[in-house]
């Protein structure tokens, strides 16, 4: 069965089913496309017909690939233009970069829609958690301030087992983000004299316990000497790829300048679950196996493991048990 955007005739359906396929409403797609629900409905029903520009607009906030991208401008009756890369060889130090959705994170008329292209793009890279925040400093030693501003895509697990351990007052991180001017990965930072520290090293091995192994930060400074920045996180994530290395400082310093405009409102640090979650970990707290929790949340064996390992990580364990005795410590369960 196809399903990608070959098989769909007109603009409007073409749109549906990509939007259907990333599970949004028409409500969510307009906010994060900063266009009215309105107009969007018009666009899938075919009663309004889009420019170039706004399908390219749609196709980032749905973060879309470049094969979907040219189906759904072949749809609206648009070249593909696809540009051909340039080989790095020819080039040095230049690699593409994709405009459309630096655009549109720029152009959306609130930050929520910025922060939600921004994360389209960056998962895209292999990135799937990042804040913003502000460090005050009086030097580039470890005696910072940190205001937390959007936390919706924060591993908020790591950052309040972070912060139970105080950790900031050893991470390198913090001193890199302070002195370093470009951009950089973690894994640039923890050099094999750093590791050979035991509390740093223990940091690095416990980050990957809630499923962090590598990350990234941007940042910019301010005149008053504040330094706004972007520290994102990842699994998976690989330093040596230019391309992704410079899309990443793309989206990041995007976004950090769009964050930078609404004056980057502080907001708390609160690790939550959703009811789901909560009730899974309150099944596991009051006794039950794996074939009565399932059975009670109307969830497979293969729906319930994946429920569970997202907990796990979460609270940086590898044993529900475990996870569901911290949660009970954060007060998120009850027994």
């Amino acid at each position: 069965m196809q399903v990608g955007l070959e098989s769909v005739q007109s603009f409007g359906e073409a749109l549906a089913a990509a939007r259907r396929r990333r599970q949004y409403s028409q409500l969510r797609l307009s906010q994060i496309a900063a266009v009215s629900a309105r107009h969007l409905s018009f666009l899938e029903t075919g009663r309004a017909f889009p420019s170039r520009k706004m399908v390219l607009r749609l196709s980032a906030a749905l973060g879309l690939g470049e094969a979907e991208v040219c189906a759904l401008l072949q749809a609206a009756g648009y070249a593909t233009e696809v540009p051909i890369p340039v080989a790095r060889s020819q080039v040095p130090g230049m690699v593409p970069v994709d405009m459309d959705t630096l655009y549109a994170i720029e152009d959306a008329d609130e930050l929520e829609s910025a922060i939600a292209l921004a994360a389209a793009a960056l998962g895209r890279l292999g990135i799937s958690q990042f804040f913003l925040g502000t460090m005050s400093l009086r030097s580039t030693s470890l005696a910072a301030s940190i205001r937390h501003h959007d936390l919706s895509h924060a591993p908020l697990g790591w950052m309040a087992h972070y912060k139970e351990q105080g950790y900031g007052a050893i991470d390198p991180l913090l001193v890199a983000t302070a002195s370093q001017h470009l951009p950089f990965y973690w894994s640039e930072v923890f050099s094999p004299r750093l590791m050979a520290d035991p509390s740093i090293n223990r940091m690095v091995r416990e980050a990957a316990d809630f499923g962090i192994t590598n990350g990234y930060v941007a940042s910019i400074r301010r005149s008053d000497g504040r330094v706004h920045a972007i520290s994102c996180m990842a699994d998976r994530l690989s330093p040596k790829d230019p391309a992704a290395r410079s899309a990443a400082r793309a989206v990041s310093t995007a976004l950090l300048h769009k964050a930078d405009e609404g004056g980057m409102p502080e907001r708390r640090q609160i690790l939550r679950l959703d009811a789901k979650h909560a009730s899974i970990l309150q099944s596991v707290l009051n006794g039950l196996g794996a074939e009565a929790t399932a059975a009670r949340h109307g969830l497979s064996d293969t729906e319930l493991a994946s429920e569970v390992a997202r907990l796990c990580r979460l609270f940086g364990t590898s044993d529900v048990l475990d996870a569901a005795l911290r949660a009970r410590r954060y007060d998120l369960v009850q027994i």
